[in-house]
């Protein structure tokens, strides 16, 4: 509408200095021109796809031009630029904000690299929280209470109704000549409403579920909370017992995938919001013992004998087992049986009588609980 030209698929090639002025400047004088006749451009066209299955532009010979202009603002870097400091002292934890330099925080680009602008915007918040508890202020920012869950029947409506997003108004052309903003901003009540078509992804999304044609996801309950799994470390059939890092299980609804019954077809990465590939970074659930065996990349379902339930894990050349009794969970892995309370999933007994210096990770004692649960709602 303003009269720019949006030119695709073009790479620049180099400056184009004014050559009278480039004449003039290099007599006798070692700087480079400053005033430029325009920018030289080759054209591009999509090839082969790279790693991240994305199309390869490549340059078509011949197609060079030329753009004429007397201002070029370059605008096309990603990278850091500091010269105040070792870029090395700025390097952080992940989760944290402050740099090695005492008193001094990063956050956006700066801290992950090339990101979006939410995250920048998060990240100065999550960095000025840290800041106010450092220097022991009192912060004045009004808390915002937490939403409150909503059941699977809501967002099941939600999802199924198209709601319209609010039209923005701009300024006639005749009026952009100004520092007024050209898109009018929301009221309070459009603002609201605009918000309200978001479909809640965090807290209940299963999109996966509802476009696979062949119903190889599962969505099932379990209950959010957190965990303090244990590690093991075993040297020459003794053992001590170290405490790992907290599990958290943040949402309600998760998926399984159903690997008999996938056939790659990639519909679940095309629509997953949150640009994963669900048949690949799902938990894979086998149907069948013989597909589990082969595969040794998932999870098997049973009954025993005396009707408990287990769970079998295969993966890396690893094996383990999760059997859950009406007082207990016994894991099993190698040579190494474990006894955990039922409810925190705290170690009760060990026995090993495996030689060697090795460790047991009960995190994946608590992965296959969680998992164990998806199964046993699938069967029902």
């Amino acid at each position: 509408q303003e009269g720019i030209k949006i030119i695709e698929l073009a790479s620049p090639l180099k400056i184009v200095p004014a050559s009278s002025v480039a004449d003039n400047n290099n007599q006798g004088n070692e700087n480079p021109a400053t005033e430029i006749a325009g920018t030289l451009f080759i054209r591009m066209k999509l090839s082969d796809k790279d790693k991240s299955g994305r199309p390869l532009p490549v340059p078509i010979p011949g197609s060079e031009f030329e753009l004429k202009c007397d201002t070029v603002i370059p605008a096309i870097g990603q990278e850091l630029d500091i010269d105040f400091t070792d870029p090395k002292l700025l390097k952080t934890e992940p989760g944290k904000y402050e740099t090695r330099l005492e008193n001094v925080f990063i956050g956006g680009d700066a801290k992950r690299g090339a990101s979006t602008a939410i995250n920048a915007i998060g990240d100065g918040r999550k960095a000025a929280e840290v800041i106010i508890r450092k220097a022991n202020l009192n912060s004045s920012a009004e808390k915002i209470n937490g939403r409150k869950p909503l059941d699977i029947n809501t967002h099941l409506v939600k999802r199924a109704r198209k709601t319209f997003p609010v039209l923005v108004e701009e300024l006639p052309l005749s009026e952009r000549k100004s520092f007024h903003l050209v898109s009018r901003t929301f009221t309070d009540e459009e603002a609201v409403q605009e918000a309200s078509r978001c479909l809640l992804c965090d807290e209940f999304c299963s999109i996966c579920n509802t476009v696979c044609p062949n119903l190889a996801f599962h969505t099932y309950e379990t209950e959010p909370r957190d965990f303090q799994p244990q590690i093991i470390r075993i040297s020459n059939g003794k053992y001590e017992i170290k405490e790992e890092a907290s599990f958290s299980i943040t949402q309600k609804y998760q998926i399984l995938h159903i690997a008999d019954w996938c056939n790659e077809c990639g519909n679940c990465t095309t629509f997953c919001p949150t640009s994963g590939a669900p048949y690949k970074d799902k938990p894979h659930l086998y149907l069948t013992k013989e597909t589990f065996v082969k595969e040794k990349d998932g999870y098997f379902f049973e009954k025993t004998d005396n009707n408990e339930s287990r769970i079998l894990f295969a993966g890396n050349a690893h094996r383990s087992a999760l059997t859950e009794y009406e007082d207990q969970l016994i894991f099993e892995t190698g040579n190494t049986k474990i006894s955990l309370n039922k409810k925190t999933l705290r170690i009760r007994e060990i026995e090993t009588d495996k030689n060697g210096n090795f460790e047991i990770d009960l995190r994946e004692a608590v992965e296959m609980y969680v998992i164990m649960q998806g199964a046993q709602s699938f069967y029902l």
